[in-house]
């Protein structure tokens, strides 16, 4: 449990280590791999708040120019809402959210690394599936097309994603895949690349086929 004036504004949530995704980017380049992003939209709000937590927040600034408020609370000074789901800026929104990705991943038969708690892998004969997780952005490294549509159709079921396609750009790194020469291309410096604009392919969730 967080306390305030000790680590109340600290973030509580693992991310994939550089190292770790340098070290997958190398065996998927050098395996011939399949290597492609997905992120999943609006990420935090699929996540519930937990235990006994209540977060209140005040009314958005516009919200009585869209909305009106129930008739018993219209005379009240100062109204305040009770948030059901997380939002982004909530301190327990991205602890919450690996909490609840990684839930996800054990029932699928996912196991999480013990060297970096944010890369899952499920290993099948000579199939495999790693996903490794920064926040609401998954880097998946599969034997087949096959394989990595499976991982997106699952999590798809739960949260919907935006299929992003090969890996390109990760928190603020070009990345760049060279499976014909069994390398990668890492570069840290994000003026000499732009990412591009097209946003992505977004899955239809289960209702929606």
């Amino acid at each position: 449990m967080q306390q305030f004036g000790v680590d109340y504004t600290d973030t509580f949530a693992p991310a994939v280590h550089a190292a770790s995704l340098q070290i997958l980017l190398s065996f998927g380049a050098q395996k011939g791999t399949i290597i492609v992003q997905v992120n999943a939209k609006n990420a935090y709000l699929n996540t519930r708040l937990q235990g006994r937590v209540e977060i209140y927040m005040k009314l958005p600034l516009l919200y009585k120019s869209y909305q009106n408020l129930p008739p018993e609370l219209e005379k009240e000074c100062e109204v305040v809402c009770k948030l059901l789901a997380l939002m982004y800026g909530t301190k327990q929104g991205t602890h919450n959210w690996y909490a609840n990705v990684k839930q996800i991943l054990l029932t699928l038969g996912y196991s999480v690394s013990i060297t970096d708690e944010a890369v899952f892998y499920k290993l099948d004969s000579k199939k495999y599936t790693i996903v490794a997780a920064t926040t609401d952005d998954f880097t998946i490294i599969a034997n087949s097309t096959k394989s990595s549509d499976l991982i997106k159709n699952q999590l798809n079921k739960h949260f919907k994603i935006v299929d992003l396609g090969d890996i390109n750009w990760l928190l603020g790194v070009n990345i760049k895949c060279d499976l014909k020469n069994k390398q990668f291309h890492w570069v840290n410096r994000p003026e000499l690349y732009t990412p591009p604009p097209v946003p992505g392919r977004i899955l239809p969730s289960p209702s929606e086929t």
